[in-house]
C-alpha cells in the first residue's frame, strides 16, 4: 500500500511538471507539428520496409524466397518505393519548418498561411547550394528524417519573426481586402526571414553537412566500432538515442558496424564453425545493432506493445496498431512522430532507459556464456526479434533473449504510457497553451 501511494504521488508530480512544459506555446507548436508528420512517416516507413525486405538482392525475404527474381519488374518497383520513401521521410525537415511556423503564427494571431509558406521556403533556402558545375540541389543532410531538428529551428525562428514584424489578422474585413492586406501585413516578416535565410545559408550548410552532424556521427561510430568497454558502448548508445530524441538522427541505432573486431570474430566463427568463445564478444556489431534497439531507436517495439496492452486512448491505440508492422522490422519513424516521442518529455526517460537496459542485459548474458555472440552478417529488412537468431546462425538462446528484452521494454514503458495519457487528458481539459 505504501509503495502504491508513493508511486501515485510521484506520478502526479511528473504529470504536473510535464503539463506545465507542454503548455508553453513554442513547445506545443513543436508537438503539434510532429504529430502532423505521422501519415507521411507511416507511408514512407512502409515503402522503405517493402523495399529493404523484399526488393534488394540478399535481403531477408529474398534470402528466404528469392523475391527479387520472383517479383516481376522488381528493380522498377524498388526505384518507385525508394522514391516514395525519399519524398515522404526525406522531406521531414521541410514539413517541420512549414508546420512549426504555421502553428506558432496561429498562437500569435498572425497569418498562418504566409508564415507556413515562408518557413518552408526559408528552410529550402538555408539548405540550397549551387555547385561549381552549375548543378542545383540541397545538402544531403537536409533531406531526411535526421533533419527534423533543423526544420523545427527554422520554423521557430520564422514564427517569432512573424510575431514581431507582421500584423494581426483582421477577420472582420471583407474577403477581397483580407487577401490583399495579408501580403502587405506580412511583407516585412517575409522579407526579413528570407534575407536572414539567404545570409545564413553558408553557415547552416557548414553546420549541417560538413561539420556538426557528420562529425558527431563519425566520432560516435569510430569510438564504439572497435571498443570492448561497456562504458563506451553505454555512453555511445545513450548519446545516439538523445540525438534521435531531438531530431538529429541516431547514427549507431541499428547499423551493422563491421569493424576490425567484428571481422576477427566472424573469421573465428567461420574457422571453428561456431559463434561461441569468439575473441571479442563485447562489441558494437554483436550488441548495439542487434539487441539494443529492437523495434527501432529507443526500443519502441516495447512501447507499441505497452500501448496496445494498457493504453486507453483510442488515438494512441490506432497509431500503435498502424505502426506495429514497420516496428517489427525496426522502422519506427511513424512511432516517433505519431505518439509523439520526439521532444516529448513524458517519454524521454524510457526512450533512453530501455535500450540501455537491453545493452546491459545482453552484455551480462554474453559474459555468463548464456548466449553465443552474433557475428554473422544479417540481411537487410530482417525483423528485429530475429536479428540475434540469424546473427548467431540459429541460436535459440539468442531468440529467447530477444523476446525477453522486448518483454522488459514493455514493462519499462507501461508506467510512462499511463503518465503520457494523463498529460494528454489534462491538456484536452485545460485549454490553450500559454
Amino acid at each position: 500500500m505504501r509503495f502504491k501511494e508513493t508511486r501515485e504521488y510521484y506520478e502526479q508530480h511528473l504529470v504536473r511538471q510535464f503539463l506545465r512544459i507542454r503548455k508553453l506555446k513554442v513547445y506545443d507548436a513543436i508537438q503539434q507539428t510532429i504529430v502532423i508528420l505521422y501519415p507521411f512517416m507511416l507511408v514512407g516507413s512502409i515503402m522503405e520496409l517493402l523495399r529493404e525486405s523484399f526488393l534488394i538482392k540478399g535481403s531477408y525475404f529474398d534470402e528466404l524466397f528469392g523475391t527479387v527474381a520472383m517479383i516481376p519488374h522488381a528493380n522498377g518497383i524498388n526505384f518507385f518505393l525508394g522514391s516514395m520513401s525519399k519524398l515522404t521521410i526525406g522531406f521531414a525537415g521541410v514539413l517541420a519548418a512549414t508546420e512549426v511556423a504555421r502553428n506558432l503564427a496561429k498562437k500569435f494571431d498572425k497569418d498562418t498561411q504566409m508564415a507556413g509558406v515562408t518557413g518552408g521556403l526559408a528552410y529550402l533556402i538555408l539548405t540550397f547550394y549551387d555547385s561549381d558545375q552549375g548543378v542545383l540541389g540541397f545538402t544531403a543532410r537536409s533531406l531526411g528524417f535526421s533533419s527534423l531538428l533543423f526544420g523545427i529551428l527554422v520554423g521557430v525562428v520564422t514564427g517569432y519573426i512573424f510575431k514581431y514584424l507582421s500584423r494581426k489578422v483582421d477577420t472582420n474585413q471583407p474577403k477581397g481586402s483580407v487577401i490583399r492586406d495579408r501580403m502587405f501585413n506580412s511583407m516585412w516578416a517575409i522579407t526579413v526571414t528570407l534575407i536572414l535565410s539567404a545570409g545564413l545559408n553558408t553557415v547552416f550548410y557548414l553546420l549541417n553537412s560538413k561539420a556538426l552532424t557528420p562529425e558527431i556521427n563519425r566520432l560516435l561510430i569510430q569510438n564504439v566500432m572497435n571498443t570492448h568497454s561497456a562504458w563506451v558502448l553505454t555512453g555511445g548508445t545513450a548519446l545516439s538515442i538523445i540525438l534521435q530524441f531531438i531530431g538529429m538522427g541516431s547514427p549507431i541505432a541499428n547499423g551493422q558496424m563491421m569493424g576490425a573486431d567484428a571481422v576477427s570474430n566472424l573469421n573465428y566463427a567461420l574457422q571453428h564453425q561456431s559463434a561461441w568463445n569468439i575473441p571479442n564478444p563485447i562489441n558494437a556489431h554483436g550488441i548495439i545493432g542487434i539487441y539494443t534497439n529492437i523495434g527501432g531507436t529507443g526500443a519502441t517495439l516495447g512501447l507499441l506493445i505497452a500501448i496496445i496492452w494498457v493504453g486507453k486512448g483510442r488515438q494512441f491505440q490506432r497509431v500503435a496498431k498502424q505502426s506495429l508492422l514497420p516496428g517489427l522490422f525496426n522502422y519506427n519513424q511513424s512511432t516517433l512522430v505519431g505518439l509523439p516521442i520526439l521532444f516529448n518529455i513524458a517519454y524521454v526517460i524510457p526512450f533512453i532507459l530501455a535500450p540501455i537496459v537491453n545493452l546491459l542485459i545482453t552484455m551480462s548474458a554474453l559474459k555468463l556464456h548464456l548466449i553465443p555472440s552474433a557475428v554473422y552478417q544479417i540481411p537487410n529488412g530482417t525483423p528485429g526479434i530475429f536479428m540475434g537468431f540469424i546473427g548467431t546462425n540459429g541460436s535459440v538462446q539468442a531468440l529467447i533473449l530477444s523476446l525477453v528484452l522486448v518483454a522488459v521494454d514493455v514493462l519499462i514503458y507501461v508506467p510512462f504510457v499511463e503518465i503520457g495519457e494523463k498529460v494528454n487528458a489534462d491538456l484536452n481539459q485545460g485549454g490553450d497553451a500559454e
